[in-house]
């Protein structure tokens, strides 16, 4: 700007809103996470909601959505199909409570391949697509939040 010019009109700081966490400054949010991560640890541990893989906690599902509902956020299935071969693919958004903007998204598959469900019941392959495509999506939009409370960041049913 020269010496005699007028500044140009004030710049106007929106702030970042994720779910329930709203912040003006990167310290602002990670602050904040950082508190709700220390909840979402003991919630997480003391109803066991996770599972030691190779010696390691991985989250379930529900530790998952734990995460989401305490950012006001929660998942919405938006198609879950059977494949040719009898695997499934669902698709699952999340959603914020207070507008229902859709701030996360993931599919994800249960497969014939998979020695375990192979031979499951259909309803059992569909329900797991399901499961993972909820983990997943709120794994792409909140793992920052996990690895705050000391988990891995991959949700146990992708292991």
């Amino acid at each position: 700007m020269k010496e005699n010019e007028e500044p140009s009109e004030a710049l106007v700081v929106q702030p970042v809103e994720l779910g329930t966490l709203v912040a003006y400054t990167p310290q602002e949010m990670v602050q904040q996470a950082s508190e709700m991560a220390g909840v979402l640890k003991d919630v997480i541990a003391k109803r066991r909601l996770y599972t030691n893989i190779r010696g390691k906690a991985h989250v379930r599902c529900e530790g998952w959505t734990t995460c989401a509902a305490m950012l006001g956020v929660i998942p919405r299935e938006v198609s879950n199909i059977e494949l040719e071969d009898g695997s499934y693919e669902a698709v699952v958004e999340l959603v914020r409570i207070r507008d229902q903007a859709v701030i996360g998204r993931a599919s994800a598959v249960c497969g014939m391949d998979e020695a375990t469900w192979k031979t499951r019941a259909k309803y059992a392959r569909k329900s797991m697509a399901a499961t993972r495509a909820t983990g997943k999506a709120c794994r792409l939009s909140f793992s920052w939040i996990m690895e705050l409370a000391g988990y891995e960041v991959t949700p146990a049913e992708e292991m």
